[in-house]
């Protein structure tokens, strides 16, 4: 873990400080994101984006609770730039990371047209928890495993994760 990811990863624990359901879900899809970006061989600068980009894929939730009264993923999504720019800005961040990180951030509910490795990582990690965590159909699982995971260590991960063949 870069020293910026740890100011990231601390950061956003404060952030959420009294949520475990929150924090427990955006550490184990960082968790797995950075395995993913490893067997991919991103880039250490990538590499250290797409980390940010997991620690914080959520970061829009307590404003569209506030807002709307619940967290639905295409909210957080239209959410996500406006919440993340001023918290990232206030870390040091890079403005070219900013904009990458808000980039994911502004699609990680989006499974269409997915063109970049990062974007595709970030997807696969977070559905590998909310997999978990929504405690999706085996059916659904098995779907999932063929549409959601391209990257080879992703599907394997899913596979094993989930008792699928891989």
């Amino acid at each position: 873990m870069t020293p910026l990811v740890h100011t990231v990863y601390a950061a956003m624990n404060a952030l959420y400080a009294g949520d475990p359901k929150r924090i427990q879900h955006y550490t184990k899809v960082h968790s797995y994101a950075a395995f993913l970006g490893r067997e991919a061989g991103l880039s250490d600068p990538e590499q250290e984006t797409l980390e940010i980009a997991a620690l914080t894929h959520d970061i829009a939730i307590h404003h569209c609770e506030a807002l709307y009264g619940h967290c639905m993923g295409k909210f957080q999504e239209k959410h996500s730039q406006e919440v993340a720019t001023p918290f990232l800005q206030g870390l040091g961040v890079a403005p070219h990371v900013i904009a990458r990180v808000c980039f994911l951030l502004s699609h990680h509910h989006t499974f269409v047209d997915v063109d970049s490795l990062d974007w595709r990582i970030l997807l696969e990690a977070d559905f590998l928890v909310n997999g978990f965590e929504s405690q999706l159909p085996p059916e659904s699982l098995a779907q999932a495993h063929q549409s959601v995971f391209q990257t080879p260590a992703g599907k394997t991960l899913c596979a094993q994760m989930f008792g699928l063949d891989g």
